[in-house]
């Protein structure tokens, strides 16, 4: 049994710790937001990965708020007092203007090092009886927080100091009383100052970057690379370029359900473990990320969506789906060839591709109303919009797999016709017949279609 602390009297109250870790949650929320805003605009890689991570580990914190908040009989759609102090709004406004990678970093590490500090005021208010699910949330958020440390060790900017605009941003939190501040009586809102959307990805300057119908240029690996290469173009163009679309879903449309946008940010952190797993293969084979030219043609697909439905249409459930066949297909054929190594790696990349397009279909009929047949139209449609701008696939439908991410019959024979009339267009466009060889993506490493 606890036994009552005798200064309970100035321990905070039911209504004070909903506010305190309502304040917290906007914390999160907003660190999510522009996480989500500078993963395509960071050039480095290793920063979209970190960053990927990140998301997703802000997200759970997120959700773990959330659950704190609703035990305190405050669900975080119903609002409150725990509004922040308006200078606090006005840093995390501020920070969506800083453009230098270093600056990034350190505002980050900055804002997360806030929250863990009003954790810990947090901790030091309460009585450890009466709130005991707070200290299990506390704990749960204080290990998350640790992870984004260890992710944001793993981003290394240029081998510079933090700039005088993020000095500036940082004199504006200290001045602000950080996250753990309360708003006061009467102040005026602020409004969320959120990431732009953008038109096309940064990548780091030592990178080949060939428009997607043009790569890979005149460049043609030799026998002893063709693997190396593969998973060099499937890190780069496929996972990386997932990273970047998922997030950019988030920032677009920021009024889309937040259990949409933590499954995308779920999805993010998928895709950047996947970078991490090929660069560690290709290493092990002993090549370099960076050896080979890449593109970005799975973002550029991307972009001819419209709206949330159009835009998951096309990336989860028309890309993802046929990344998901090439997934199968590679594993199958690096067993064949004795590689295990490889054909386990795909394996689980593909068990993951399962869950990203049921996210796909799941989310297309949150956003159809639940009109299969407004489904099945915007999925023509965006297979059409792709097409006429020489999507493709050679790869064949992987039905099971399909169907248990949600696709309905009609869905995986229309998949099944564009992977005929892409073999047709090969066909025709090539001497003899013959097809060559291809890497998971929706094109061959030619550029072909």
């Amino acid at each position: 049994m606890t036994t009552a602390d005798p200064a309970a009297g100035e321990r905070i109250s039911v209504d004070e710790a909903a506010d305190r870790w309502g304040r917290i949650a906007y914390a999160f929320e907003r660190a999510f937001e522009l996480t989500a805003g500078w993963i395509p605009t960071v050039p480095e890689t290793l920063g979209k990965v970190a960053l990927g991570h990140m998301l997703y580990l802000d997200a759970l914190a997120v959700d773990a708020v959330h659950d704190r908040l609703a035990g305190l009989l405050r669900p975080h759609e119903a609002g409150g007092d725990e509004r922040p102090h308006a200078a606090y709004v006005a840093f995390t406004n501020e920070a969506v203007d800083l453009r230098d990678s270093a600056d990034r970093a350190a505002a980050l590490r900055a804002w997360h090092a806030d929250i863990r500090s009003a954790v810990h005021t947090y901790l030091d208010r309460t009585d450890h009886g009466w709130d005991e699910p707070s200290l299990r949330t506390a704990r749960t958020v204080l290990g998350l927080l640790d992870d984004i440390d260890t992710r944001l060790a793993s981003w290394r900017p240029a081998a510079k100091s933090p700039g005088a605009a993020v000095a500036a941003l940082l004199g504006l939190l200290e001045r602000s009383g950080g996250c753990a501040r309360p708003g006061t009586a009467g102040q005026d809102a602020v409004e969320r100052r959120r990431p732009a959307p953008v038109r096309t990805p940064l990548r780091q300057p030592d990178l080949t970057v060939l428009p997607a119908d043009a790569f890979p240029g005149g460049f043609r690996p030799e026998p002893g690379e063709r693997m190396r290469y593969q998973l060099h173009t499937i890190a780069f163009t496929v996972e990386i370029c997932a990273v970047e679309v998922c997030s950019q879903v988030i920032v677009r449309h920021p009024d889309i359900p937040w259990e949409c946008k933590r499954d995308l940010a779920r999805q993010v952190d998928d895709e950047a473990r996947h970078f991490e797993l090929l660069a560690r293969r290709v290493a092990e084979l002993g090549g370099h990320m960076g050896d080979y030219p890449i593109h970005h043609g799975i973002w550029d697909y991307f972009t001819l969506g419209a709206s949330p439905l159009e835009e998951l249409c096309i990336q989860q459930v028309i890309q993802e789906g046929h990344g998901l066949d090439a997934d199968v297909i590679f594993a199958d054929l690096c067993r064949k060839d004795g590689d295990r190594v490889t054909a386990r790696l795909f394996d689980f990349i593909g068990a993951d591709e399962v869950g990203h397009v049921r996210i796909g279909t799941t989310w297309m009929r949150h956003f159809a109303g639940g009109d299969d047949d407004q489904v099945l139209r915007v999925f023509e449609d965006c297979y059409r919009r792709l097409e006429e701008h020489a999507f493709g696939s050679r790869f064949v439908v992987q039905e099971k797999e399909r169907l248990l991410a949600g696709m309905t019959r009609a869905q995986v024979t229309r998949a099944r016709q564009t992977v005929l009339d892409t073999m047709a267009r090969a066909l025709r466009k090539t001497p003899g017949g013959a097809t060559g060889t291809v890497t998971r993506g929706t094109s061959g490493p030619d550029g072909s279609d």
